[in-house]
């Protein structure tokens, strides 16, 4: 109910902001396939309805035209265009996929509980943990944003709840449903076939040396259903960019934003008034007869020729890369909007407060468990290396897998406020 409050108070359901998956939605909608322009046409061309925008399609330069794209994972799009070829482009359309959001993300109470209390023991934790995660700000803001982050965000404890289960349970129903249910997963948030990509090899491998034959046979089993599920959109993307992408390819784009002469860090330059991809004419020309393609080859060439001239400072950016992305990024590398926000305080906030339960924890919790330190690393790693290596910028980045912290900082919190209620009684 909290979450629904919030989506009705906010009301973004009555002009959401889709960003490219609205844009991808739309050229799906209007019947001219899975299509994006590489560079963001002038705002006159913009503000013109679908028809009139194909009309004056040619007045555009070459990068500006709507072309097949990979820029972007196909699952949001789609959902978008979906809901509105089933119910129309309406307010109250939005405002039921932001409901729907909402009651994913209320859930993610059940599987953190399940994982606070598989890992650790205590019930008074894993209580704590389902109130963090009830009353986490990010759950509460994400729900309302029509954006793939939500789905991606509300998927994950589920998911990793069920590749444990897999592994510990004779149980071939769910070896299906987790296989087929981690490829549409992966269909809006790509990222995560590389974290449990890892972490199932891990399991894989600690499940043969163990000698549980049939426990690594499931995983196998899901592994291979959940690649086949990928296979679809794979062929697409083949058949239309004559080369194998996995589910999309904007990699070489985000690399250069990340490291360019002129890179911050973030997508923005310092002082945020002016977005580090509009220099992007000073090294490319826009009106080049380029693919979507072949602009990533050359963004991703532009990129390693300055990593390689640079090395040192290639290292040094991607060193405080990593640490904004595990702490804050400073206001003045941030947009004007973005620093005006009240919500950047909350976020900050909220987010030493978890970090200090989670270290908190360490003092007193007497034995990690082996698979939640594999996890951790397998979280830290592979977001670290992204987003180290790319760009930083929106807390949305890393709120998708902060779920993974709660099971640990929970067991503080329920430390702390046992001590408190101990005091409390001693005092009366």
């Amino acid at each position: 109910m909290l979450r629904l409050a919030i989506s009705l108070c906010l009301q973004r359901y009555d002009a959401p902001k889709l960003h490219e998956n609205g844009v991808l939605a739309e050229s799906m909608l209007h019947g001219q396939g899975f299509s994006l322009s590489v560079i963001h046409p002038p705002k006159w061309w913009c503000s013109l309805d679908f028809e009139a925008r194909c009309d004056t399609a040619h007045s555009l330069s070459a990068l500006m035209r709507p072309q097949p794209s990979a820029n972007q994972a196909p699952g949001y799009p789609f959902l978008l265009c979906l809901l509105w070829r089933m119910f129309g482009r309406t307010p109250a359309t939005h405002l039921a996929l932001s409901v729907m959001q909402a009651i994913l993300m209320a859930a993610m109470v059940f599987p953190v509980y399940s994982l606070a209390f598989r890992w650790f023991g205590s019930k008074p934790g894993a209580a704590w943990a389902a109130w963090i995660v009830a009353f986490l700000p990010p759950y509460l803001w994400t729900s309302s944003t029509l954006h793939h982050t939500a789905l991606a965000t509300a998927v994950y404890p589920w998911l990793l709840l069920g590749w444990l289960r897999v592994r510990n349970e004779k149980c071939w129903w769910l070896v299906l449903l987790l296989g087929a249910g981690t490829g549409v997963a992966a269909h809006f948030q790509p990222m995560l076939l590389a974290v449990f990509g890892l972490f199932c090899l891990w399991l894989l491998i600690s499940s043969l040396l163990s000698s549980d034959r049939s426990a690594a046979l499931r995983l196998v089993v899901a592994g291979v259903l959940t690649v086949m599920v990928l296979v679809p959109w794979t062929v697409r993307n083949y058949r239309v960019h004559s080369r194998i992408i996995l589910l999309k390819n904007c990699f070489a784009k985000e690399l250069w934003i990340g490291n360019n002469r002129h890179a911050t860090g973030t997508a923005v330059l310092p002082g945020g008034e002016k977005r580090v991809f509009g220099l992007l004419p000073q090294y490319v020309s826009i009106n080049e007869n380029m693919t979507e393609m072949e602009l990533m080859d050359r963004m991703g060439s532009l990129a390693w020729d300055n990593i390689r001239a640079h090395p040192m400072n290639f290292v040094v950016r991607t060193m405080k890369k990593v640490a904004w992305f595990w702490t804050w990024v400073p206001g003045r590398y941030l947009g004007a909007l973005d620093t005006r926000s009240t919500f950047r305080s909350v976020m900050i906030a909220y987010w030493l407060g978890l970090l200090a339960a989670f270290f908190y924890s360490l003092r007193f919790v007497r034995r990690i468990p082996r698979e939640y330190g594999v996890w951790l690393i397998c979280i830290v790693g592979v977001y670290s290396a992204v987003y180290g290596l790319t760009f930083v910028g929106h807390a949305r980045f890393r709120a998708e897998v902060e779920f993974a912290f709660i099971p640990l900082a929970s067991c503080g919190v329920a430390h702390v406020w046992g001590m408190l209620i101990a005091v409390f009684k001693g005092r009366r």
